[in-house]
């Protein structure tokens, strides 16, 4: 990961997302996704119904909703719309700072609701069961006594990381120190702090997993890493 971002901290700013619970529903969004959009090896994808970002553009948008309407980043309106992510992978956050979590992820609240919601609006609530079995059963592949956490590497460029992420404090506060996240990013100084991404399902749910695979479309451009050498998902 570490070499990941020697190879492209020129031109993008990396991200990082801690997760365990929830890989349940990011398998489900990209099994989905390959099912109907006919996208292959697109796992782990975080969100994928287009409802929950209907009055949102963009980070700042986001933002002013959690200030005005949702206060929380645990309000599930908040949750369908966004992730929580770290911008450096050996700094410490106020919480959940990936060194930290690297076992066992982070997770904040259940994710079933989630997961019903989903299937519910596909059609087919009544596979609840025998989908989430077989996604606990494989585990993205891997055995199930192994650690649950997870690591996302994001690669987003760094003249369009104000429109896809805002810093934030815990429960998703902004953080006035950061404000300008790209100018905080370029800065000579130890990287550090926490993000609130809105990971559009228009931009997201394209990316194609490969060892450098790039996106463009409405102005967003993302690397995801998936391969021995470099890894978007790793599983500890």
């Amino acid at each position: 990961m570490l070499d990941n971002e020697k190879r492209y901290c020129g031109n993008y700013a990396v991200i990082y997302h801690s997760y365990s619970q929830a890989y349940i529903l990011y398998e489900i969004h990209a099994a989905i996704a390959s099912i109907i959009f006919g996208l292959e090896n697109c796992a782990p994808l975080p969100r994928l119904l287009l409802h929950a970002f209907d009055d949102l553009n963009n980070a700042e948008e986001l933002k002013k909703k959690h200030q005005n309407t949702w206060r929380t980043d645990h309000d599930p309106r908040f949750r369908q719309a966004a992730i929580c992510a770290s911008t450096s992978l050996l700094s410490a956050d106020p919480e959940a700072s990936p060194y930290t979590v690297w076992d066992h992820g982070y997770h904040v609240g259940q994710i079933t609701g989630f997961v019903k919601l989903l299937l519910t609006q596909l059609g087919i609530s009544h596979l609840k069961s025998e989908i989430v079995k077989l996604c606990k059963q494989y585990d993205n592949g891997k055995p199930r006594y192994q650690k649950p956490g997870k690591l996302l590497q994001i690669f987003v460029r760094r003249d369009i990381i104000n429109s896809v992420a805002y810093a934030a404090q815990p429960m998703g506060h902004p953080c006035r120190n950061r404000r300008n996240l790209q100018a905080h990013l370029a800065k000579n100084v130890k990287i550090h702090g926490q993000v609130r991404v809105e990971p559009q399902p228009t931009v997201s749910c394209h990316v194609s997993c490969g060892k450098k695979t790039l996106l463009q479309q409405n102005n967003h451009e993302f690397i995801h890493t998936a391969t021995a050498a470099t890894t978007t998902t790793t599983t500890t």
